[in-house]
Protein backbone atom coordinates (compact mmCIF):
# COMPACT_ATOMS: atom_id res chain seq x y z
CA UNK A 1 0.00 0.00 0.00
CA UNK A 2 1.04 3.68 -0.96
CA UNK A 3 0.22 6.60 1.04
CA UNK A 4 1.18 10.24 1.33
CA UNK A 5 1.46 11.42 5.30
CA UNK A 6 1.56 15.24 5.19
CA UNK A 7 4.46 16.71 7.53
CA UNK A 8 4.86 20.10 9.04
CA UNK A 9 8.50 21.34 8.58
CA UNK A 10 9.59 23.79 11.16
CA UNK A 11 13.03 25.68 11.52
CA UNK A 12 14.79 24.87 14.49
CA UNK A 13 18.26 26.45 16.24
CA UNK A 14 20.43 23.19 14.62
CA UNK A 15 18.03 22.18 11.82
CA UNK A 16 14.62 21.16 11.28
CA UNK A 17 12.25 19.85 12.75
CA UNK A 18 9.56 17.21 11.40
CA UNK A 19 6.20 16.30 12.27
CA UNK A 20 3.44 13.53 11.13
CA UNK A 21 0.13 14.52 12.75
CA UNK A 22 -1.40 11.61 11.39
CA UNK A 23 1.26 9.07 12.93
CA UNK A 24 2.11 11.61 16.43
CA UNK A 25 5.66 11.22 14.96
CA UNK A 26 8.74 13.66 15.25
CA UNK A 27 11.96 13.69 14.36
CA UNK A 28 14.67 16.10 12.79
CA UNK A 29 17.64 16.83 10.50
CA UNK A 30 20.43 19.07 9.68
CA UNK A 31 18.81 20.56 6.65
CA UNK A 32 15.53 20.20 4.87
CA UNK A 33 16.68 17.20 2.72
CA UNK A 34 17.81 15.49 5.72
CA UNK A 35 14.82 16.11 8.23
CA UNK A 36 12.25 15.10 5.20
CA UNK A 37 14.44 11.61 5.23
CA UNK A 38 14.52 11.36 8.63
CA UNK A 39 10.92 11.97 8.72
CA UNK A 40 10.52 9.22 5.50
CA UNK A 41 12.55 6.47 7.48
CA UNK A 42 10.20 7.32 10.61
CA UNK A 43 7.29 6.29 8.79
CA UNK A 44 8.46 3.28 7.11
CA UNK A 45 9.75 2.09 11.03
CA UNK A 46 6.37 3.06 12.37
CA UNK A 47 4.49 1.41 9.49
CA UNK A 48 6.49 -1.75 9.73
CA UNK A 49 6.36 -1.96 13.21
CA UNK A 50 2.02 -1.34 13.34
CA UNK A 51 2.21 -4.33 10.87
CA UNK A 52 4.25 -6.19 13.20
CA UNK A 53 2.21 -5.91 15.80
CA UNK A 54 -1.08 -6.78 13.51
CA UNK A 55 -2.70 -3.42 13.67
CA UNK A 56 -4.17 -1.39 11.07
CA UNK A 57 -2.09 1.60 9.91
CA UNK A 58 -4.51 4.46 9.44
CA UNK A 59 -5.18 6.35 5.95
CA UNK A 60 -3.98 9.73 5.39
CA UNK A 61 -6.17 12.33 6.41
CA UNK A 62 -7.23 11.17 9.56
CA UNK A 63 -6.41 13.74 12.11
CA UNK A 64 -6.02 17.40 11.70
CA UNK A 65 -3.19 17.09 8.91
CA UNK A 66 -5.96 18.22 6.04
CA UNK A 67 -5.70 21.63 7.94
CA UNK A 68 -2.15 21.86 7.81
CA UNK A 69 -1.10 20.30 4.42
CA UNK A 70 -1.40 23.48 3.04
CA UNK A 71 0.26 25.62 5.28
CA UNK A 72 2.97 22.92 4.80
CA UNK A 73 3.48 23.27 1.42
CA UNK A 74 3.59 26.56 1.67
CA UNK A 75 6.47 26.83 4.55
CA UNK A 76 8.06 23.93 2.48
CA UNK A 77 8.11 26.57 -0.79
CA UNK A 78 9.59 29.78 1.21
CA UNK A 79 12.21 27.37 2.90
CA UNK A 80 13.79 25.90 -0.43
CA UNK A 81 13.44 29.65 -1.64
CA UNK A 82 14.98 30.50 1.20
CA UNK A 83 17.31 27.94 0.98
CA UNK A 84 21.03 28.95 -1.06
CA UNK A 85 22.15 25.46 -2.72
CA UNK A 86 18.81 23.55 -4.55
CA UNK A 87 17.82 20.92 -2.93
CA UNK A 88 16.34 17.96 -4.27
CA UNK A 89 13.24 16.32 -2.37
CA UNK A 90 11.52 12.94 -3.41
CA UNK A 91 8.59 12.23 -1.15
Amino acid sequence: MKAVYPVILSPAKCGYVVSVPDLNIDTQGSSVAEAIAMARDAIGIWGITEQDFGRDIPQPGNSRSNVLTTSFFRLLTLTLMNTAKRTTIAL
